[in-house]
């Protein structure tokens, strides 16, 4: 009877290192497995981000665009004396630029938005009290700030360091 208690206790010992040895196993499995879940978090917090940065640089060049557009028609317009075409242009800019300012607010620096709304709010009275100078002077200020403001979004050697 004795030698079947020590084959019993050996046939048990030897499941419990078994035992021990699978969750040992078990253990670094799950250890790798919560690493592979905090990578591929990881990994989709950075596609989520790669998407917002990306629609941010599409939006701020797209309102870009538009309102150096109609600056520049603007300015067009007063260097051939239509002032009253020169004028409506001018508050078309400012208050294009106001529905553009609540979607770029997310995306870039409100310091520059604020530059660029000052800048703007400044056309229309230029051009309708008929100081042509100074209005092409602060409309070709404008476009360089609108141009400031999207090139420091853009991702480049230059911005980051």
């Amino acid at each position: 009877m004795s030698s079947l208690s020590f084959h019993s206790i050996k046939y048990l010992l030897q499941i419990y290192y078994i035992l021990i040895l699978n969750n040992f196993f078990i253990f670094i499995y799950r250890k790798e497995c919560l690493f592979m879940k905090r990578l591929i978090a990881a990994g989709v917090l950075m596609l989520i981000l790669i998407f917002f940065c990306t629609v941010g640089i599409i939006q701020i060049l797209s309102h870009e665009d538009k309102i150096i557009g109609m600056i520049s028609q603007a300015v067009e317009a007063a260097e051939n004396d239509d002032f009253d075409k020169a004028y409506e242009l001018a508050i078309q800019s400012e208050e294009e630029w106001i529905k553009s300012e609540q979607t770029l607010a997310p995306f870039t620096s409100h310091l520059h938005l604020d530059d660029v709304g000052l800048a703007i709010s400044r056309l229309p009275p230029l051009i309708k009290y008929g100081n042509k100078a100074q209005f092409i002077s602060e409309c070709k200020y404008t476009i360089v700030q609108i141009k400031h403001l999207a090139d420091s979004e853009i991702p480049a050697l230059t911005n980051i360091f």
